[in-house]
């Protein structure tokens, strides 16, 4: 795993005012700066430090943030060949400078290379980095008369190592995948997962159809269409953009929501208590309120009061009926019982990618197996307080199979008084040859993501 750079003081590094670089490359260069030195989630990073370009530039800027992120690996191990020493022994924003122009050499066909080139020269003076400016120049003409020349490693060597450098992951992800999925199988995934983001919008049909949803968007310009998978989705085409400037946003006609996680609320059943155990930030019981109506008894639990903060902001925007809301630990809930369970469990994120680049960067074996193990824990507190005939439903957005299948089948095998609920339907889109539905992101435009059912049985 890489680790956050600490070398160089935390303070943000800002960028001189009197040189011409560009505004969005600007802007990708801090944000990168931000992530390696704090070592949080992107989305969290956005959140906190916000856009400072217009949103001309946005488009761009993100274009350069999420695709360096999303290739950072390979473009390291390309920049490695034509910087002297290691990469990581150079100022981190000069680090940042050349993985965003080899980026756009090796992904970004359309910007000319002396463009390239000249940009990040420009953006290392900048940012108060004028002895490296030349070495900046050096390094990206050198790569940009070389880089035909690259011999890149050979999968007969180490199949991990080989796939990890050409679609850039960490050698050990490549290998859980190679162990669960096969070497034909794997590369599909992981060239899936780099490929960009198509967004999905959960229309809340008490207010509008999808296809009236859809004829309102393309009067602002933004094409979309109905989902083929659930009729209360809308495909994006292109990009999403700030989620508050669509149409609708302030009045709750939607909820940004991937179809994959929509499925969950098609396996609710109308009897209460309904408990979410890990509810926020509320998009898949919202689901289940807008399906199943007002009648049905809700509660959100979290573990953070912040977290239960944004499922009732949610609820207040979609104008649904709030459910009954309870700060708790998942691993020690204060309730007797419940009819079903809700368990969208914390999980490694690994069908998300698309969306979420940097988890390739961040996310470790360790911690994985510290997740396996809340997991298991979340699973057996529900079951204690299950009557005969209730419900849990289990759903991660991971396609590692030790946190989904594996956590499954292992408290079946120990809980004899438990059958799985076969799922049904979602042919198209799910993996053939079990109850569960395991949805991979290949050949779909959906998330990666795992979903069961249990049951236990009636005395």
């Amino acid at each position: 795993m890489r680790e956050p750079q600490t070398k160089e003081k935390t303070a943000e590094r800002r960028p001189r005012k009197a040189h011409p670089a560009s505004p969005a490359r600007v802007e990708a260069v801090r944000l990168l700066d931000l992530f390696h030195r704090k070592w949080r989630p992107l989305s969290l990073i956005l959140s906190d430090h916000r856009w400072r370009v217009e949103s001309r530039d946005r488009i761009l800027a993100s274009e350069l943030l999420y695709g360096t992120i999303r290739w950072e690996i390979q473009l390291d191990w390309l920049l490695s060949q034509f910087v002297h020493g290691r990469l990581g022994d150079y100022p981190l924003t000069v680090q940042n400078i050349l993985r965003l122009g080899a980026y756009q050499v090796e992904h970004l066909r359309s910007i000319p290379d002396y463009a390239v080139v000249n940009e990040a020269v420009e953006l290392a003076r900048a940012f108060g980095q004028i002895r490296f400016a030349r070495l900046v120049n050096a390094v990206l003409r050198n790569f940009l008369r070389r880089r035909k020349l690259i011999q890149w490693p050979a999968t007969e060597a180490g199949a991990a190592e080989a796939l990890g450098v050409r679609y850039a992951f960490q050698p050990w992800m490549v290998q859980l995948f190679l162990d669960q999925y096969g070497f034909a199988l794997t590369e599909k995934v992981l060239a899936s997962l780099n490929e960009r983001p198509v967004f999905s919008l959960r229309i809340n049909t008490k207010r509008r159809t999808p296809e009236e949803f859809v004829q309102v968007l393309g009067e602002q310009g933004i094409e979309a269409e109905p989902s083929p998978v659930l009729p209360e989705f809308v495909r994006i085409r292109g990009t999403l953009g700030p989620v508050w400037g669509l149409p609708g946003f302030s009045e709750g006609e939607f909820f940004v929501q991937d179809e994959s996680a929509g499925i969950v609320a098609h396996l609710a059943e109308p009897q209460g208590p309904f408990i979410d155990v890990c509810s926020a930030p509320g998009g898949k019981l919202s689901h289940i309120r807008q399906l199943l109506g007002d009648d049905l008894f809700l509660i959100a639990s979290d573990l953070h009061a912040s977290r239960l903060e944004l499922v009732k902001d949610n609820f207040r925007r979609l104008r649904l009926k709030p459910p009954a809301f309870v700060q708790a630990d998942g691993r020690r809930l204060p309730f007797r019982r419940g009819e079903q369970f809700l368990l969208d469990v914390p999980c490694s994120g690994l069908g998300v990618i698309r969306k979420n680049p940097d988890i390739k960067l961040r996310r470790t074996p360790e911690e994985i197996s510290e997740l396996v193990e809340i997991q298991k824990n979340l699973l057996e507190e529900a079951a204690k307080l299950l009557p005969p005939g209730g419900v849990i439903i289990y759903s991660t957005c991971t396609i590692n199979r030790e946190e989904n299948q594996g956590v499954v089948e292992k408290f079946l095998s120990g809980h004899r008084d438990f059958s799985p609920v076969a799922i049904s339907g979602w042919e198209e889109i799910r993996q053939p040859g079990s109850p569960w539905l395991e949805i991979l992101p290949v050949g779909t435009p959906l998330d990666g993501a795992f979903v069961a059912k249990v049951r236990k049985r009636s005395v």
